[in-house]
């Protein structure tokens, strides 16, 4: 495993590690504190508790902890696209790209339409036509069976893939 790592990395990590004073130690989140120092608002330091998750980024030259007693490994450094790969990813070819991008999408979704729909209907209630509002509040179905279907699945799609 020697070449792998950057050194710095290793040492920085070491060094900040040796200077948690504590008496004890009952959960890795100790040390995750330590290690990201400053409040941010992702992430800094990776937790997982699956092996192939950890030997991945043992072989992209990342640090990996081990804490005795628990079942959780701290990984650093951690980039804001490592929680968009999901560890099942390793075992399949296709999509994987796909995936990753659907993630980010619905990511992004879910960050932005409740700011969207609150400045829509606080702000701005004459955006949609009227014909538009009468026809949607009038009629039970707007779009054919077909094109509700592949929405609500799609919609589905979007919530399983933001909550991983």
């Amino acid at each position: 495993m020697d070449g792998l790592v950057d050194q710095k990395a290793l040492e920085e990590t070491r060094k900040k590690i040796r200077n948690i004073d504590v008496k004890y130690l009952l959960e890795s989140r100790v040390i995750e504190d330590s290690l990201e120092e400053r409040k941010t608002l992702f992430p800094l330091v990776l937790t997982t508790e699956r092996p192939d998750t950890t030997v991945s980024a043992l072989l992209q030259g990342r640090v990996v902890i081990l804490i005795n007693g628990t079942p959780y490994t701290l990984i650093v450094p951690c980039l804001f696209i490592d929680y968009l790969q999901h560890p099942d990813e390793f075992y399949s070819k296709a999509g994987r790209f796909t995936h990753r991008l659907l993630r980010l999408f619905s990511w992004f979704l879910a960050i932005t339409l409740v700011g969207f729909y609150a400045t829509m209907v606080r702000f701005h209630q004459n955006w949609l036509p009227q014909q538009f509002e009468k026809d949607l509040l009038e009629t039970k179905v707007l779009f054919p069976f077909w094109l509700e279907l592949f929405f609500l699945t799609f919609l589905v799609l979007l919530l399983v893939e933001g909550s991983l």
